[in-house]
């Protein structure tokens, strides 16, 4: 994942079961300040972002901590 940190370009990786849950491990890393690009490694599909993830990481502050055990977010499956 192409992201930023500390106002700089950075290459991370995240280990999700699709690319939704991807970006939800970036949005719960405080420290990731924008999001540029995913890549799913197996296929090498990209989704391309320019994306400050501020709003989300409020938004998502205000989701009950269990909401994924009633969606079933971060399972394969889900």
């Amino acid at each position: 994942m192409k992201v930023e940190i500390d106002g700089e370009k950075t290459n991370i990786q995240t280990f999700a079961y699709n690319v939704e849950g991807a970006i939800d491990n970036i949005v719960c890393m405080a420290s990731v300040d924008k999001l540029f690009q995913v890549t799913e490694t197996k296929t090498n599909e990209q989704w391309d972002f320019d994306e400050d993830i501020t709003k989300l990481r409020e938004l998502r502050s205000k989701l009950p901590d269990n909401l994924g055990m009633f969606f079933g977010i971060g399972n394969k499956d889900g």
